[in-house]
């Protein structure tokens, strides 16, 4: 399994207004390629104000298409935050996604990838994994996914995480290539 993580999900950008269709477009692409696993990473306040995200990404997830992480409960520099503010927003924002989806969240992808040391305590009391920036595989730049696919096969990605944000216009591409490379 190859994951695809987006981060941002429904975050408004400057078109806002068909963000949820914009994010359907990208899990269906996604979701084309049985090899992949979409993983987007909720920002709790956000897809709270998209009018059937919830109800989306709840039916989603139930079937089986996403695995739902955690990105924040507001898109904020958690690494300026107080340690006890950071525990409010990491119990809010769990919460709310087991009430809404019945998930607990395994993984937390803080916004701009902070890792401060107590941020990683706090995931830690939370048991999640906080995931920063030092190891990911970008679609695009130098050893992104497309340049490693001039290497021949996705077996390269395998048990391994993409990550893009499902907003932008050259992630979107980018991501289109690498699935329809799987599935040509």
């Amino acid at each position: 399994m190859i994951f695809v993580r987006d981060d941002d999900v429904l975050l408004p950008s400057k078109g806002g207004k068909d963000s949820l269709e914009r994010f359907k477009r990208v899990h269906e692409l996604i979701c084309s390629n049985p090899r992949f696993m979409h993983v987007p990473a909720i920002l709790v306040e956000e897809i709270q104000t998209v009018p059937g995200a919830v109800d989306y990404v709840k039916n989603e997830h139930s079937e089986g298409r996403m695995q739902l992480q955690l990105h924040g409960l507001r898109h904020v520099d958690y690494g300026a935050m107080d340690i006890k503010d950071v525990h409010v927003h990491l119990s809010s924002a769990i919460e709310w996604m087991f009430q809404y989806f019945r998930v607990i969240p395994t993984k937390w992808y803080t916004p701009w990838g902070s890792s401060q040391p107590h941020l990683h305590m706090a995931a830690k009391s939370h048991d999640l994994q906080l995931v920063d920036c030092s190891n990911r595989i970008k679609l695009r730049g130098t050893n992104g996914a497309t340049d490693m696919l001039r290497h021949g096969s996705l077996d390269v990605f395998e048990g391994k995480e993409l990550a893009m944000h499902w907003w932008d216009g050259l992630d979107r591409e980018r991501l289109k290539l690498v699935v329809e490379f799987g599935n040509g």
